[in-house]
């Protein structure tokens, strides 16, 4: 026998689903894929330049620096996935419309990208770029006073 409780409890359960406003959370799931993929990309974008400043700069490409980006690209995810968290439980309330927290987390990633790419820039336009011909030019020396006269030429340059 069906218990009138039951099948009460159940009409009302309905109810509260079929009143429920599911736009709300189509934005939120939108807006939070947009913000990983952007996150990604932004790793990808870091990863490509420092890639380019270490052969500008002449610099060996090794495993660890590709590690080093993947350990940071796992330090954002584990970030992002509190911001989903903390958004998820913000649907609960009509005046969270938009994940803030990963739009925020998102934001702060960007910047620091953005300052990892621009550090790059840097270090490529500055003269440290042009240390390591330096370097083998001084090591190709043949004699003391060929490294003296190669030193002097460097200082007239800088100045």
């Amino acid at each position: 026998m069906i218990d009138i409780k039951i099948v009460k409890q159940m009409s009302e359960l309905l109810e509260f689903l079929l009143a429920l406003d599911l736009t709300n959370l189509y934005r939120h799931i939108g807006v939070t894929l947009m913000c990983w993929l952007v996150m990604f990309v932004s790793v990808l974008i870091d990863m490509w330049d420092g890639v380019q400043t270490a052969k500008f700069m002449k610099e060996k490409i090794d495993s660890k620096g590709l590690r080093r980006t993947f350990a940071k690209a796992g330090d954002y995810w584990r970030m992002m996935l509190f911001g989903l968290m903390f958004d998820t439980l913000g649907l609960l309330f009509t005046w969270y419309i938009l994940p803030y927290m990963t739009i925020i987390i998102t934001v702060g990633v960007l910047i620091i990208e953005f300052k990892s790419v621009w550090e790059h820039n840097r270090k490529k336009r500055s003269h440290a770029a042009e240390l390591p011909g330096v370097i083998a030019n001084i090591i190709k020396c043949a004699s003391e006073q060929d490294a003296l006269e190669l030193i002097k030429k460097i200082k007239e340059v800088q100045k």
